[in-house]
């Protein structure tokens, strides 16, 4: 049976839901209440689009850590629970991760993370978008953000919806054990003075004074989940967090392929390797609006649009350089552009993408100038 807390920490698209259904079918005890295939085939409202976990059911749900505290204050739960926290938002995974220390000794805490890797961030922001879109909307409506200027579950061409996700970037990469540590200590600070100085009110009796995180907090990257290595990361989540006191792993592994099998996604990374060496787009690339604007935001960001073009001419020109804005680069002397590139390192870039007019072009277009613009630094 389940004898310990467990607190799966991750944005949507993250593929929690799944290790949730792990937990829940390897506990002998729970496994005849579990579904034996959780995976859903079909796009729909209430599920979500093809590939999620979602048809096990999440009680309680996904959601923030507010919420969190408020639905255990609400419902009272008497035995030990998994909770899927929604750490993608407004509340950070290391500040929860410090507030789960204060409240529960013996708590297993799982970090599904993107190793701060781009291009497994924007496979987690592909699932979100094309799998669980409801998490727009809801996280609309609980922080009170603007409305939005897509309908999120009909956005697969829409380019107000692709230029919105190149701009608005979410994700969640590794713990950060220093911060956590600082955050603790600012709770035993405050425990510390009320403790001296009130110690009929405040005593180890009523609060946590330490924390021992050995065995305790596991982390992983969203693309560990769908791959084959994941077996030996659940077996040892399972060994060694002893969240559950008899437990079976044999159902998991023989299903895990199917999982797998089930996260059209993962094309992504082929895709994008392909891109890399050829330059062209295939069908996946230009399928989504997410998976377009994911794209676009790794051409940004290799064309470094946000590097200062005045302050590196103005430090390394020659008094006999002339003025020179970017985009009139190629109106340089010859000797100038070689000497800029060859000596200072200088990488062309097209001024269609350094004036921000990429909003108004397609991915075709995009590519072709970005294409071009490596041509040039050959």
């Amino acid at each position: 049976m389940l004898v310990k807390n467990v607190y799966l920490l991750y944005p949507p698209g993250y593929s929690g839901s799944y290790v949730n259904w792990c937990i829940n079918i390897s506990d002998v005890d729970r496994f005849s209440s579990t579904v034996k295939d959780p995976i859903n085939t079909s796009k729909s409202n209430e599920y979500g689009g093809s590939g999620t976990a979602h048809l096990h059911l999440r009680i309680p749900t996904h959601q923030s850590y507010t919420q969190h505290v408020n639905w255990v204050l609400l419902n009272k739960p008497s035995t030990p629970q998994i909770y899927i926290i929604n750490t993608g938002g407004a509340e950070r995974n290391n500040f929860v991760v410090s507030q789960i220390l204060q409240h529960d000794p013996d708590g297993i805490i799982i970090n599904i993370h993107n190793n701060c890797d781009s291009l497994i961030d924007s496979y987690g922001a592909i699932n979100s978008a094309t799998k669980w879109p409801v998490m727009y909307v809801a996280g609309r409506a609980l922080f009170g953000g603007e409305p939005l200027p897509h309908d999120p579950f009909d956005c697969s061409d829409d380019i107000l919806f692709r230029n919105w996700a190149v701009d608005n970037k979410w994700g969640q990469g590794p713990l950060d054990f220093e911060e956590i540590n600082q955050l603790f200590q600012r709770y035993l600070d405050w425990y510390q003075i009320r403790n001296k100085y009130q110690p009929h009110e405040v005593n180890d009796s009523h609060y946590i004074t330490n924390f021992d995180s050995n065995n305790r907090i596991f982390e992983f990257t969203c693309l560990d989940i769908a791959g084959p290595n994941f077996l030996n990361i659940f077996l040892d989540l399972m060994t060694r967090s002893q969240c559950s006191n008899n437990f079976d792993l044999e159902y998991v592994n023989n299903f895990h392929i199917n999982y797998i099998n089930a996260q059209k996604n993962l094309q992504w990374f082929k895709s994008v390797a392909e891109w890399e060496v050829t330059g062209k787009l295939d069908d996946y690339l230009m399928s989504h609006s997410i998976i377009q604007a994911r794209l676009i935001a790794l051409i940004l960001e290799r064309s470094n649009i946000t590097w200062d073009w005045n302050i590196f001419y103005n430090n390394v020109r020659d008094p006999s350089w002339p003025d020179c804005d970017e985009v009139n680069f190629s109106t340089l002397p010859n000797n100038i552009q070689f000497e800029l590139k060859n000596k200072f390192g200088y990488t062309v870039r097209n001024p269609k993408l350094l004036d921000n007019n990429w909003h108004t072009l397609s991915l075709n277009e995009i590519n072709n100038i970005y294409q071009m613009s490596l041509t040039n630094n050959v």
